[in-house]
């Protein structure tokens, strides 16, 4: 099915619900029995994820400012819900970045891996450049402001001060992280290119073997040869048979 935009999240909404709904159907029956808006909010949700789209991040941004500054009584309780989903979904897809330390350097440096890969494929920019301060920045303008706004509908939400510790150490050992690294991806590029070389000599040897000086395949030519001698030897062997059979017979006849 072809989309119009946010193709990789409406793909995952067609294949999630999809199985839902085929799969386990008494399930999903009873859920939109008792959440007639389950579709839309899960949609609603999973779009919100699409941080590419400036549009939808608006739309997104705009409900919650509705519901958090307008009085209850002119916000529906739809929309306040399907504001602290989208929010909270909009943060776990990023929630390293408010966790331990530990786990940020993890996923780091899985999507700097990722990001290098894509580079080298021909997709998207190299990353090694502005790594270290691209950090910063997406902590700072993103993520904060995010885990604030979670905050702000979940009280109890505690990801604002993960993120801001996980910023201020970055600035003090990010930078050093960053170049370990980079280090390390060159040093698994040229084992990958040793290893593509060390395969290609062998099977270059393998081809040698089977062809001589002048380059043309002379296995068919030893094949020749090989039954040229086993001819020779079955010929000699008749020969010198015959031979003894006829001594063996002449000696025969002497001796009588």
């Amino acid at each position: 099915k072809v989309y119009r935009n946010s193709f990789l999240e409406r793909q995952s909404l067609q294949i999630g619900l999809g199985i839902f709904i085929e799969d386990f159907p008494d399930l999903s029956t009873m859920v939109l029995r008792m959440c007639p808006e389950f579709v839309h909010l899960v949609t609603s949700a999973v779009l919100a994820t699409d941080v590419s789209s400036q549009e939808r991040q608006k739309e997104i941004k705009d409900r919650f400012e509705r519901v958090t500054t307008t009085p209850d009584g002119n916000v529906s309780e739809f929309e306040k819900t399907q504001a602290v989903v989208e929010q909270i979904l909009l943060l776990a897809d990023v929630g390293h970045c408010t966790q331990g330390y530990d786990i940020f350097l993890d996923w780091n440096a899985f999507f700097f891996m990722e990001c290098l890969t894509n580079f080298k494929a021909g997709h998207g920019p190299d990353p090694r450049a502005g790594w270290f301060k691209g950090q910063i920045s997406f902590i700072e303008f993103y993520i904060i402001p995010l885990a604030e706004r979670c905050s702000a509908l979940v009280p109890s939400c505690e990801a604002v001060n993960g993120a801001r510790t996980i910023v201020n150490t970055w600035k003090l050992q990010g930078e050093e992280f960053t170049k370990d690294i980079i280090d390390r991806s060159g040093r698994e590029e040229q084992q990958e290119q040793a290893h593509h070389m060390a395969k290609y000599t062998e099977k270059n040897d393998r081809v040698k073997s089977t062809t001589d000086g002048s380059g043309k395949d002379n296995t068919k030519s030893k094949s020749k040869k090989n039954r040229l001698w086993r001819r020779l030897a079955s010929f000699h062997r008749r020969k010198k048979n015959t031979t003894h059979r006829n001594s063996t017979a002449s000696i025969s006849s002497d001796t009588q």
